[in-house]
């Protein structure tokens, strides 16, 4: 008998494409394997992901059938397929095909900005899935701007979005007092657009 299954889940993020699903072979109640391809670049799986809700639709299969994976792609649009492969007494099928945008946007965090006695302090960080350099970041509070360099040392970056680097780290005390906004702006290197990062109210 052929295999079966489906993609549950394919979305384009910065990391590249997320894609999950499931995928059962009739002639064994093992985990089988899932191929998923990126524009035609592929990558084999296993399903063997906790899924207790296809043990209740397809009794006597149990429940390890799901897979789930983040496939590396650039920014822009790709075409995602899935394939379950057969174990024997059939042929491998596929169990669907997504279209996806990898977005081209930078993207990014701020996590701090406290007002003290020489200004605002802003932290955070921004990438540029378009490059692995440092990209340039605006400060404004209110109508008063500050470019800078997101070039600091920021390991903690690679292990979330591996392959980007980890010079995108920014800190930076600008003029300003407690209850003013502060927006932050990503600037886009490449395709894409500027994006702002987050507008936040200045705490003490």
């Amino acid at each position: 008998m052929q295999p079966f299954g489906s993609i549950d889940v394919a979305v384009g993020t910065p990391d590249g494409v997320v894609i999950s699903g499931w995928a059962i072979d009739a002639d064994t109640s093992d985990p089988i394997d899932v191929h998923v391809y990126v524009d035609g670049a592929g990558i084999a799986l296993t399903a063997n992901g906790s899924r207790p809700d296809l043990a209740a639709v397809f009794p006597g299969y149990g429940g390890a059938h799901g897979y789930a994976a983040t496939v590396a792609a650039s920014p822009g649009a790709h075409t995602v397929c899935a394939y379950a492969i057969n174990v024997r007494g059939g042929a491998n099928q596929q169990i669907g095909c997504r279209s996806v945008v990898v977005p081209a946007d930078p993207f990014g965090a701020v996590d701090v900005v406290r007002a003290g006695g020489d200004g605002i302090r802003v932290s955070g960080w921004a990438i540029d899935p378009n490059t692995t350099d440092p990209i340039d970041v605006h400060v404004y509070v209110g109508n008063a701007g500050m470019p800078l360099l997101a070039d600091r040392e920021r390991v903690d970056l690679a292990a979330v979005y591996p392959g980007s680097g980890t010079q995108h780290g920014f800190d930076v005390v600008v003029p300003g007092r407690a209850g003013q906004t502060v927006c932050v702006y990503a600037i886009n290197a490449g395709p894409g657009a500027t994006k702002v990062i987050a507008c936040r109210v200045a705490t003490a």
